[in-house]
């Protein structure tokens, strides 16, 4: 995570106690109206996330479709829709699955209004799940790499926004004094 990173940690939520949670944070500098429309709009997510293709049904129980570079779709549910502060999705591990409680783990994206700095977004993705999974849809690692997965995200959110990324340099180059 870079400087421009906010870690923090999710949410209390009881019924997560002592329960893996992958997750990242980062804040964005802009208003959290555009930080939804980064995470729930299909074409704009496709661009820092799930590069080969997403859609979402931007309502509760409506499908969510992943879709990365190997061309597998991974076809998921929406579970809470709540506009500008909260989105949250059940998704298999295993592409062209049907979901089932037992081979998808639950991602939530919070949005919040930086606490110190007006018109600045904190974001932070969670999943879990892990524990709940099917033998035949635990692979040793999923929790891993998807802690690891969460961070490399939340940068390149911030890339698809134009920050992070190297200064271009000029045209010319510059000239003695």
């Amino acid at each position: 995570m870079s400087t421009e990173d906010t870690p923090t940690d999710p949410p209390p939520d009881p019924s997560l106690r002592g329960k893996m949670i992958a997750h990242a944070s980062t804040t964005l500098p802009v208003a959290p109206e555009i930080a939804w429309e980064l995470i729930t709009d299909g074409d704009r997510l496709q661009k820092w996330y799930a590069f080969a293709g997403a859609a979402i049904e931007p309502v509760e129980g409506g499908r969510i479709l992943l879709s990365w570079q190997d061309g597998e779709a991974f076809i998921g549910r929406v579970e809470r829709f709540d506009p500008t502060r909260r989105f949250d999705y059940r998704l298999p591990q295993a592409p062209n699955a049907t979901i089932t409680e037992d081979n998808s783990t639950l991602v939530q994206y919070l949005i919040t209004e930086a606490p110190d700095d007006p018109g600045h977004s904190v974001v932070t993705v969670r999943e879990h799940g892990f524990e709940e999974l099917a033998e035949e849809f635990r692979p040793h690692d999923a929790f891993s790499a998807s802690a690891v997965a969460w961070i490399g995200a939340m940068g390149l959110l911030r890339q698809a926004l134009g920050f992070g990324e190297k200064p271009a340099w000029p045209d010319e180059p510059p000239t003695a004094p």
